[in-house]
């Protein structure tokens, strides 16, 4: 299994080099490196040489719940297949995807909030395979003025491989 957490902003924006190197060390000095690509191509990775199909558990808490900050990221910037799971009817739900892709050599998997692992599903094994962990800085925004300091967004999630059994 694969743990990763990334915590020192300013070191993986300068490593990454941001825009061809410059204005990302200027981001990483406001603390606003976009590191959501770092996550969601470690994400994508999972997938190996396959295009991965990555089931969200849905959270109904604000701003920082692991599908709102890379779900899209995923499925737009490392062109993975992404999608929400329904709040109702979840085993069901990750059986019929699993179904449907087992023959195609997509792997599919199951992103948890947090500790969460998948329901348990009739026909379906889950397999732990990563667990992410970090801060995400993002701008403190309001309605009235623009935006001065950052606010640190934790998140944390674990990413189970689904496979018919």
């Amino acid at each position: 299994m694969i743990h990763i957490r990334i915590e020192n902003h300013e070191e993986v924006a300068v490593n990454q080099g941001g825009l061809k190197g410059r204005i990302g060390k200027g981001l990483s000095s406001l603390g606003l490196m976009d590191l959501k690509a770092t996550v969601e191509k470690q994400v994508a990775a999972l997938a190996g040489d396959h295009r991965g199909v990555f089931l969200w558990q849905q959270s109904t808490y604000c701003c920082a719940a692991p599908w709102m900050l890379f779900g899209g990221p995923v499925m737009t910037i490392a062109n993975q297949s992404s999608a929400l799971l329904p709040t109702s009817h979840v085993p069901l739900a990750l059986s019929n995807y699993v179904k449907h892709f087992a023959g195609s050599g997509r792997p599919v998997f199951y992103v948890a909030d947090r500790d969460g692992a998948p329901p348990a599903t009739p026909g379906v094994t889950s397999t732990k395979v990563a667990q992410f962990a970090g801060v995400l800085p993002h701008w403190a925004e309001t309605f009235d003025s623009r935006p001065k300091t950052t606010r640190n967004y934790t998140y944390s999630m674990t990413v189970y491989r689904l496979t018919a059994s």
